[in-house]
């Protein structure tokens, strides 16, 4: 379990912001962590050694997994749309997994994988869906990729890799929560509402 009041996360290294969040996303909430190591351990991984809550990997460690999960020839400067490599590493969790474009279609929805995310230009979105419950946002900017992640500690917190380069700690958010939807502050071009389904 990672103590979020505590932990920086991983720092930025080159132009790692997408798969900085993509990983903090997975890595973070409990929930999507258990998905997530099941598939490391198919690609023979060790979570462990890879773990963001304490900052003792180095660059060419953590860029070692960026590489494994993504390709070999995979090149970590090369720009990158976050919405293709988010939806290879759901795929890779469960090849049921998926993006959704808007909310507009959540009625007639049946999610069949054990993650889903939903992209939308607004910051509104909510807390849980049938069996599966928000645990992160991630916001695509013009040219940076940052995350509010749910911890387990039932808290929001923002995460962005060049704070932690900066040894700022994971930021404890406020969000307002209606009805059953929670709404960000932050500005983003795209929202991914990224759900998990409950054990």
């Amino acid at each position: 379990m990672c103590d979020c009041n505590n932990s920086f996360g991983w720092f930025q290294s080159h132009s790692s912001c997408w798969a900085d969040t993509i990983l903090m996303t997975l890595l973070i909430p409990s929930l999507n962590k258990y998905y997530f190591t099941k598939m490391l351990k198919k690609i023979n991984l060790d979570l462990d050694d890879f773990y963001p809550c304490k900052q003792n990997i180095t660059n060419c460690e953590k860029e070692y997994l960026i590489r494994k999960i993504w390709g070999k020839e995979f090149t970590i400067n090369k720009p990158s749309i976050t919405h293709d490599r988010l939806l290879e590493v759901l795929k890779m969790i469960n090849n049921k997994n998926e993006i959704i474009n808007g909310f507009w279609s959540l009625e007639t929805y049946t999610p069949k994988g054990n993650m889903f995310c939903i992209v939308t230009d607004r910051n509104k979105g909510l807390d849980e869906i049938k069996n599966y419950i928000l645990l992160s946002v991630i916001l695509a900017k013009k040219k940076h990729v940052v995350c509010n992640i749910k911890c387990d500690n039932n808290k929001w917190y923002y995460y962005d890799n060049e704070r932690s380069k900066e040894n700022k700690k994971l930021k404890l958010i406020k969000i307002k929560s209606t009805n059953n939807i929670l709404e960000f502050k932050k500005e983003a071009l795209l929202y991914y509402f990224f759900y998990t389904r409950k054990l």
